[in-house]
């Protein structure tokens, strides 16, 4: 059972986050209005989920390997590829925070607070779906952790 969920969890993260970047671009480019807004809303509503599963995924690594060995066990189950995909999501929500703020302060007009929220959700999400990968590749597998030395 678990199993299923982290798998349904880690897909639906994946689709968070890139929903997440096109929702950031149209963002930058003032598409805030009745395009946006229902993604937007989906999007603001996943960010306690994401939160949630990352910290349960954490605990349920926890419970298995014990609180000495979660970081390790998390990142000798993490794949290269996802390591470059989530570092390269994180630099695109770092870049459009800083665009976000440049246009600020060259505009001189305040921004509204919903131009930030695919942000958060791309922050979240790819959190979440690192954390869920994890800890579905290591139910899969059934064995122990991955070598963590």
């Amino acid at each position: 059972m678990s199993s299923f969920l982290f798998k349904w969890l880690t897909i639906a993260f994946a689709g968070v986050l890139l929903s997440s970047m096109v929702s950031m671009v149209g963002a930058f480019f003032g598409w805030m209005g009745n395009e946006l807004r229902d993604l937007l809303l989906l999007q603001a509503l996943l960010v306690p989920v994401a939160i949630a599963a990352a910290v349960s995924s954490v605990v349920v690594l926890t419970r298995r390997y014990g609180h000495r060995h979660v970081f390790k066990t998390l990142w000798a189950g993490l794949p290269g590829w996802l390591v470059f995909f989530v570092v390269l999501s994180l630099s695109l929500v770092l870049i459009a925070e800083l665009s976000f703020i440049l246009v600020q302060r060259h505009t001189g007009d305040i921004r509204p607070l919903a131009e930030h929220i695919p942000a958060a959700a791309a922050f979240f999400s790819s959190i979440a779906l690192a954390a869920c990968y994890v800890v579905l590749r290591l139910e899969e597998e059934g064995a122990g952790p991955p070598d963590a030395n």
